[in-house]
């Protein structure tokens, strides 16, 4: 388990349409983005999910949301933008 696996599966889901559609449409928790994540090969903690996501916000201040705004989806769209940003795809 790692931060690392979090950002490798948000990588794959950018790289694969029916992932991240698999990621947007089912996803509503963090417990179930990381039952996604393990059915794909990728193991991390909820916990690790945050922290990548803290560390993405960072670097993309003007994408930054505010802790306790927006639902799953909304969550879910901002760490797979901030990786398409991070990663230029």
């Amino acid at each position: 388990m790692s931060k690392e696996a979090v950002l490798d599966f948000l990588k794959a889901a950018i790289d694969r349409e029916d992932l991240e559609d698999k990621v947007k449409h089912t996803v509503t928790s963090p417990k179930l983005f990381v039952e996604v994540g393990l059915e794909h090969g990728y193991e991390f903690t909820e916990q690790e999910i945050m922290e990548e996501l803290d560390d993405l916000s960072h670097e993309f201040l003007e994408l930054e949301i505010t802790p306790g705004s927006g639902t799953s989806a909304t969550i879910i769209d901002v760490m797979l933008e901030l990786c398409r940003h991070k990663y230029n795809k």
